[in-house]
């Protein structure tokens, strides 16, 4: 094996690259990044982008080689809306907690009657 220096190794990579279907593979590689750095700005979480390079001898050759190559889009995902429940001896869940004991005699806020206005020191009693 020869040793490329690293321009060279790097003009040989980037090559390889654009011959990879036509091109086809570089220019999905752009569009998904593209769309992953809008992604990750919008939403503020990390996502990751991965090429993968299969390489395998075609049958009865040792110098061709077949490359095919696969995308992997992993999007960064919003956080979704936490609920807090507790769950009782059964291991039902609720919004209320089974250990609280209900507090009889408390007026809900449907229950609540409004009180007769006061009438204020200076003010002229009305009928």
């Amino acid at each position: 094996m020869t040793t490329d220096t690293t321009d060279q190794a790097k003009n040989a990579f980037l090559a390889a690259l654009t011959d990879l279907r036509g091109g086809e593979t570089l220019a999905e590689l752009h569009h998904a990044l593209i769309q992953l750095v809008g992604d990750v700005r919008s939403i503020g979480k990390t996502g990751k982008l991965t090429l993968t390079l299969n390489v395998a001898l075609a049958k009865g050759s040792t110098a061709t080689i077949l490359v095919t190559d696969e995308l992997k889009l992993s999007e960064p995902k919003p956080d979704k809306e936490v609920t807090i429940m507790f769950a009782d001896d059964n291991n039902r869940v609720s919004r209320r907690d089974p250990r609280q004991p209900d507090l009889t005699g408390l007026a809900g806020p449907g229950d609540v009657k409004a009180f007769p206005r006061r009438q204020a020191v200076n003010e002229e009693p009305t009928e």
